[in-house]
């Protein structure tokens, strides 16, 4: 006997040696404490993918009040370029003495009146962007707070103790509580605490994360398809795979879980949340433990199954797609309004500025404004038009000189020349010749 129960331990050893992951009572697949001949329990969304979109989520309602602010600002500087328009009408029509001061004026005055009636029409389009990203960007973090709500209200006790839940709280064996999820409710896990679209920027949603996507914006720099990428599942996934959480949730079950109506049916079609966040193969039994079954992917290349959490949310997500469309349409809107607002107003004050000077009897004479220097120009050139136009009337149209052109060559020797012709050996000044004219 002895040396039968020696051979058995050396023949245990030699097995132990040979398959070292041999189990025992345990089928393979089949996880620890499971009953023998039970379906594997499905399990959590890890903590790391439902806070990435809670403060997805937050951002993108912050969009809206941060448009709006915006445009707010663009309509106060229009107001003030009126003022300045007013302060302008004021200084040159309004005075007898000062109708005369400046031949260009009226004409200055009705380009800028101009370019502002183009401004206002210009904030009216601002303003309709504004309202477009808005709403999109409303409509995706819709989308992401139902995908939260439902799966963070999934969550219940057996009477065997045993926990449900749909959102892990990142230990394994707990759901997600409110401070996992600060990002999307405001109180108690619930719809009517849901973070609502705050009335204006870092108010009523948080104060750092605000703070953060304000000096982002702010910059002009801010890229709202980096902020989405940061849901994809090499981020929320990949990286934290010990996050998955045990949670038995049978809202990702798509074999026998809640979502088809019990056990023994499985869903027709794969189910999607959040619009393609996560998707969900109809013969998907829930267990997302293993990162093999808890894969990178979109709709179009989810496996039947297995779960699929999207790996490029920007190019495949289509509220998303729409969201960040309509933000960079702003974006540029906004850029090309401040970009001419700017160059009207730079116009304005160095014109009107200096005019106020000159009124109040400050500048001399060796200091002309601007509105002077422009009027002096336009009349030495209506002088010299006038000059040029008595010339050809009476010595004949001059011709256009080419160096190529013999013709034009031969011709020129038996001319005048003026000032810029070739062979200036005696130039003839305007002056000159009007008295040779006359």
């Amino acid at each position: 006997m002895p040396q039968e129960l020696q051979f058995l331990l050396i023949l245990l050893c030699a097995v132990l040696l040979l398959y070292p992951g041999v189990t025992w009572g345990q089928e393979e697949g089949q996880e620890e404490g499971q009953e023998e001949g039970t379906p594997p329990q499905p399990h959590a969304i890890p903590k790391t993918a439902s806070v990435s979109i809670c403060t997805l989520s937050k951002k993108l309602k912050n969009i809206a009040p941060w448009t709006v602010k915006k445009v707010e600002e663009e309509m106060e500087r229009i107001a003030d370029f009126e003022k300045k328009m007013q302060g302008w009408h004021k200084i040159f029509f309004n005075k007898p003495e000062n109708i005369g001061k400046c031949a260009l004026n009226g004409y200055l005055y009705k380009s800028a009146k101009k370019s502002l009636e183009e401004m206002r029409s210009k904030i009216a389009e601002l303003s309709k962007q504004a309202s477009r990203a808005s709403a999109f960007a409303a409509t995706s973090a819709g989308r992401l707070d139902e995908f939260i709500m439902v799966f963070a209200n999934a969550k219940a006790k057996s009477e065997d103790g045993k926990t449900y839940f749909c959102l892990g709280n990142g230990k394994g064996n707990d759901a997600a509580t409110h401070d996992d999820l600060a990002g999307c409710f405001t109180g108690k896990i619930g719809e009517e605490n849901l973070a609502k679209i705050p009335n204006k920027p870092d108010t009523e949603i948080g104060e750092e994360l605000d703070e953060e996507l304000k000096v982002r914006l702010d910059s002009q720099e801010s890229n709202l398809e980096n902020e989405i990428k940061n849901i994809a599942h090499e981020k929320v996934v990949k990286t934290n795979p010990n996050q998955i959480g045990e949670g038995h949730c049978n809202l990702i079950n798509g074999k026998s879980g809640f979502v088809n109506g019990g056990a023994g049916t499985s869903t027709k079609e794969k189910l999607w949340w959040g619009g393609g966040i996560l998707t969900i193969g109809k013969g998907f039994d829930g267990s997302i433990k293993s990162e093999a079954n808890f894969v990178a992917g979109d709709i179009d290349t989810a496996s039947e199954d297995k779960a699929t959490w999207t790996s490029k949310p920007v190019e495949k997500i289509v509220h998303f797609q729409k969201t960040i469309e309509a933000f960079n349409k702003f974006k540029d809107t906004k850029r090309e309004v401040t970009g001419t607002i700017e160059k009207i107003e730079k116009g304005i004050d160095e014109c009107l500025g200096s005019a106020q000077v000159k009124i109040d009897g400050e500048t001399t004479e060796s200091d002309p404004i601007c509105f002077d220097k422009a009027a002096k120009l336009a009349n030495e050139l209506q002088e010299t038009r006038a000059l040029l136009s008595r010339y050809e009337s009476e010595k004949g149209k001059l011709l256009p000189l080419h160096p190529d052109n013999k013709t034009n060559k031969e011709k020129t020797k038996t001319t005048h020349r003026i000032r810029g012709a070739a062979e200036r050996n005696k130039p003839i000044k305007l002056f000159s010749l009007l008295v040779v004219m006359m």
